[in-house]
């Protein structure tokens, strides 16, 4: 008579468990972050076999926000985003645009008021378009067409200062260095005046453009990242 011999665990098409006895199950560990699609397929003696219907199995990252930090998908973007943070770095998936009258994005981001002086360091990002987007942003609002200005570092088109003026206005870009990452991105708010800088090694500045946007004074800051493709997250 046929007997079960073994029962193989899939993420996709990639065997990563199998048991030959009862209650047949695995441990399955040190999982990078993501979505995975998991199924088992049972065989029985004579080699016959079934397979299970699938299973989404979502693996967070383990680790903790800093204090006061959230991550939030701005306007709706098609796919959604997500971030992990560990040591101090931040690995942050995002969709959509940050361009013309509104944005699609995602952001981590802290509240914070006055005078501002943001600094991340880009290390490395998928080309899903030569303007995919990493880099700091100050935002008035979690809106899509809020006032905002960015400095950041493109997948191929080198640094660039993004600002929108106005709520719900037309975005302007200013080009900085053609520099692929890795490479550091500064943003400064002395007022009202919003200063975008680049950098090779984040202790020699190079400004990119400024310009004086009336912005209140409590604001959103933080890391922004946006694909510029509505079929992938970079």
């Amino acid at each position: 008579e046929n007997q079960l011999a073994r029962v193989e665990f899939l993420s996709g098409t990639t065997v990563v468990g199998t048991d030959t006895t009862a209650p047949y199950s695995f441990s399955w560990t040190n999982v990078p972050a993501g979505t995975y699609s998991l199924t088992a397929v049972a065989y029985d003696n004579s080699g016959a076999s079934g397979r299970s219907s699938a299973a989404s199995i979502t693996v967070g990252s383990g680790s903790t926000m800093p204090a006061g930090q959230l991550s939030v998908d701005i306007g709706s973007p098609p796919i959604a985003g997500s971030t992990s943070y560990l040591n101090s770095v931040y690995t942050v998936q995002g969709s959509g645009e940050i361009f013309g009258m509104s944005d699609k994005f995602r952001f981590v981001y802290t509240q914070a008021a006055g005078d501002l002086d943001v600094v991340a360091r880009v290390v490395s990002r998928t080309n899903t378009n030569e303007w995919a987007k990493a880099g700091v942003m100050i935002r008035e609002s979690p809106a899509a067409n809020s006032r905002d200005a960015m400095s950041f570092l493109s997948a191929s088109k080198g640094f660039a200062f993004h600002r929108r003026p106005e709520t719900g206005g037309i975005s302007v870009t200013n080009s900085g260095s053609s520099r692929v990452a890795p490479g550091w991105v500064r943003l400064v708010r002395s007022g009202n005046v919003f200063q975008a800088y680049e950098s090779g090694d984040g202790a020699t500045w190079t400004l990119i453009a400024s310009q004086t946007i009336t912005m209140q004074s409590g604001v959103y800051v933080g890391i922004a990242v946006t694909s510029a493709n509505a079929g992938a997250r970079t």
